[in-house]
């Protein structure tokens, strides 16, 4: 018996079983660290919940862009401990082609490709970025409107899901 099914949180064994069964027919039964990376210390949006989101007294949130060598720093040592790269541009402007180059420079660090963790972007942009990426990430955290409007108050799933179109062709 797993120890959080029970009614007042409405997972059954059932469920579980059945999600087991459907991962397990997609994916293989292995796991790996990974390493977030964040391109900055801030972001521009102003999201509730987030360690990343301005704070009152911070004004000049370009400021907190990492330097290069502090991110091929990060990503040796992520090469030499075996993980993974996701990259996060922390929401900031960052102009589309110093994001291909920090890619690129990741890339070579690490001989892999890196996941981006983005807000949704142009065709444009992913198209330049395609050859360095294994794929990206774009979180949603709650399809519930209202929260959603708390959360993130102008991120639409819609544009979410055509980021991810354009990402397949």
């Amino acid at each position: 018996m797993i120890p959080w099914t029970s009614e007042e949180h409405l997972i059954s064994e059932e469920i579980l079983e059945e999600a087991h069964s459907t991962f397990s027919s997609h994916f293989p039964h292995e796991a790996w660290f990974e390493r977030t990376m964040h391109l900055s210390w801030q972001n521009a949006l102003n999201c509730t919940f987030c360690h990343l989101s301005p704070k009152p007294q911070q004004t000049n949130i370009l400021a907190a862009k990492r330097s290069d060598a502090s991110l091929l720093a990060e990503a040796y040592l992520a090469k030499q401990l075996n993980w993974k790269l996701q990259v996060s541009p922390g929401y900031l402007p960052h102009h589309i082609k110093d994001l291909v180059e920090t890619c690129k420079k990741l890339n070579t660090i690490t001989n892999e490709k890196v996941w981006l963790e983005t807000l949704p972007r142009s065709g444009g942009d992913i198209a330049l970025l395609k050859e360095h990426l294994t794929g990206i990430t774009i979180p949603i955290d709650t399809v519930n409107k209202g929260i959603r409007k708390r959360l993130h108050s102008n991120l639409s799933i819609q544009d979410v899901l055509t980021t991810f179109d354009d990402a397949k062709h």
